[in-house]
């Protein structure tokens, strides 16, 4: 009675208490899945939902969703609701059997928006889109296009590792290193290389920081606002530039994929 008595006398706790209560009335009645829509989790905070189960162990989970709802489910959080398909084999095609109720388009734009930077003209450009998944099949999932793409990884790869036996003789005598830092590094020029040509990070000191803060946090730059997301952007600009560049130069020896894409984009520009 105390409290009552105490938001009735305080006209700023009466209206947080009278807003408190629509926003929860909303997200216990109307947060809601559609027709035909999978399971949706949508935690007990109005607004907020799951964000910080997901944001802050996202694999934990989202493995635990997958146990409890199956393959497909989407979850709600910061007034947003995220399909998550977690089995490609008997998801994706469920997912295109429902288009109308799944409609990925909105979803697609944020990401395009917020995570790559995209431009509302650069939206537009449907065309263009269609002529990059046209791609995918023959130049990176094709039997050759798969087998020029290991040959080149391999060549950068030993390269990359004999460089270095090289120039530190501390590998040939026994050398102490983080495991995931040198694997995931050594992985991460070689896959560059082998996309763009040789010489395409030259001068690029901060090149697998920028990356790994860009895959870090991209889900996080996808949820939260901008402005709690900067260093991804700044990470996404280095990364920009220094590409950028490398393409207004001239690329030295681009695999197959990369010139059809340089084609298609010269040509729909």
């Amino acid at each position: 009675m105390a409290f009552l008595e105490l938001v009735q006398d305080h006209q700023i706790l009466s209206v947080v208490a009278g807003l408190l209560i629509l926003a929860y009335a909303y997200h216990i009645l109307f947060v809601e899945p559609g027709a035909s829509e999978p399971p949706l989790i949508k935690g007990y905070i109005p607004f907020i939902g799951v964000a910080p189960q997901a944001l802050l162990s996202p694999a934990t989970f989202l493995h635990s969703c997958k146990r409890r709802y199956g393959d497909i489910f989407t979850i709600y959080a910061l007034g947003s609701r995220i399909h998550m398909v977690s089995d490609p084999i008997d998801g994706v095609p469920a997912v295109f059997r429902k288009s109308k109720q799944l409609s990925f388009k909105a979803g697609l734009k944020q990401v395009y928006i917020k995570a790559l930077g995209f431009t509302g003209k650069r939206l537009e450009e449907e065309e263009l889109d269609k002529e990059h998944f046209a791609m995918i099949p023959p130049y990176l999932l094709s039997t050759t296009a798969v087998d020029e793409l290991t040959g080149r990884f391999l060549k950068f790869l030993l390269r990359d590792i004999r460089g270095q036996v090289t120039t530190d003789t501390e590998y040939k005598t026994g050398k102490t290193v983080d495991l995931f830092e040198w694997a995931s590094a050594s992985l991460f020029f070689a896959s560059g290389l082998a996309l763009y040509g040789d010489g395409i990070f030259d001068g690029a000191d901060t090149i697998v920081d920028d990356f790994r803060t860009f895959d870090d946090m991209f889900a996080r730059r996808v949820a939260l606002p901008m402005w709690m997301t900067r260093p991804f952007a700044t990470a996404r600009k280095r990364i920009q530039d220094v590409l950028g560049q490398k393409f207004v130069q001239g690329l030295r020896d681009p695999s197959a994929f990369v010139k059809k894409r340089i084609e298609v984009g010269s040509q729909i520009s």
